[in-house]
């Protein structure tokens, strides 16, 4: 090697060394900038059921003078006026604030939604609260909480309310849902006090569950004639037990993916009823053409991985041998309970709880709770009457 070249080869890869030196130190401090900047996000929109939760705790946390406007909403339950219950706030309009928790600054930033109409389409957006951050522990943090929130919320609610399916998808809360106390509900002897024993019993098991890996949820079929009450039952359990009622007519699924996404959205310790199963495809045919709900999406939801944890599932049928034995076995349907025509005993006491007076009858014919309950209605101040008829029929 001649020595101008080497000269050359010298001087050239000390450039390149100095240039690629410079370019590395501007990459490091580039990351570490950048990495200053990263902010990290997340968001819970009113569709979720913990928002109104959370709502409540940014109130709780905030100064008189940081509050500017509220809304309120006034929820009342029970059909008697006057019969208030709680109110519900919420932030009407809420600029950037620092929230400081478990020591991390978190910004907070509540977007309102809006209702617009695209193609002839009502398109509606939701209210949205965002907690951001420049640390990922700041929003584990905020995480935690919100899990801690809705997990309390599950257990201490004033009052359940009726969920049910809406147009956009997602729930709808009727909070003035009438409440229907388990007195009211006068089934067979010993059946219903067996029946609160086993939902108890689900419900103080938690942690065994989780300790044995067993899902945490249980499944229940009511069976029997139309009129016996079984509707009436899968209320009663949920004023029962203070637990939300999450409605879902199955004619309003169209196709398993939209099953398993409202599931996704149910609170801990609520009840999912699936009223009237029998006259659904899904629940009956393994085959199923075009693109509706399968019987595959049903069972999946049922007892399969996207299936909520903590949630008693109620079904009712009047015919239950047309149930596909794949639904019926245990883990989706874990009792299947009969609820029939009165008994003797039975007529007797529904006589007792309506009139607070006592009557004996003796039953020979098939007669729905629901034909007993029309004659009383319909006699209401007069019981001889009442029970004269009801002889008739009985």
């Amino acid at each position: 090697m001649n020595t101008e070249r080497g000269k050359a080869l010298l001087k050239n890869g000390f450039l390149a060394y100095t240039i690629g030196k410079d370019i590395l130190g501007y990459l490091k401090d580039y990351k570490e900038k950048s990495d200053k900047k990263r902010k990290w996000s997340i968001a819970i929109s009113e569709q979720d059921t913990a928002y109104s939760l959370v709502m409540q705790w940014l109130l709780d946390a905030m100064s008189e003078q940081e509050i500017r406007n509220l809304t309120v909403q006034t929820n009342r339950h029970g059909d008697r006026p006057g019969k208030l219950a709680y109110l519900t706030t919420g932030i009407n309009r809420l600029n950037e604030r620092i929230l400081v928790l478990e020591g991390y600054p978190i910004s907070i930033q509540l977007e309102h939604g809006k209702t617009t109409v695209e193609d002839g389409y009502l398109e509606k957006t939701y209210d949205t609260i965002t907690f951001s951050s420049m640390s990922r522990a700041a929003i584990d943090a905020v995480l935690a909480k919100i899990n801690s929130i809705a997990r309390t919320g599950a257990k201490e609610r004033l009052y359940p309310s009726l969920k049910m399916k809406s147009t956009w998808g997602g729930w709808t809360s009727r909070e003035s849902f009438p409440q229907r106390p388990m007195e009211s509900v006068v089934l067979r002897a010993g059946q219903k006090e067996a029946i609160i024993k086993d939902v108890s019993d689900f419900l103080d098991q938690e942690e065994l569950y989780f300790k044995r890996a067993i899902p945490w949820h249980r499944g229940y079929l009511f069976h029997g004639p139309p009129g016996t009450g079984k509707s009436s039952l899968a209320h009663a359990l949920s004023t029962h037990f203070n637990m939300n009622l999450y409605y879902i007519p199955l004619s309003d699924v169209s196709k398993d993916s939209d099953l398993l996404g409202l599931l996704q959205n149910i609170d801990d310790r609520s009840i999912v009823l699936f009223e009237d199963i029998d006259v659904f495809s899904a629940a009956t045919e393994r085959e199923q053409n075009g693109n509706s709900l399968t019987m595959s999406g049903l069972l999946n939801a049922l007892d399969g991985i996207g299936t909520p944890s903590g949630i008693i599932t109620i079904m009712t049928t009047n015919h239950v041998e047309k149930i596909d034995p794949a639904i019926m076995r245990p883990g989706r349907i874990d009792q299947a309970i009969e609820v029939g025509y009165v008994d003797s005993d039975q007529a007797s006491r529904l006589f007792q709880a309506f009139y607070d007076c006592s009557e004996q009858f003796t039953v020979t014919n098939n007669v729905a709770p629901a034909e007993v309950m029309e004659i009383m209605k319909r006699n209401f101040h007069e019981p001889e009457i009442a029970a004269e008829e009801l002889r008739k029929i009985l």
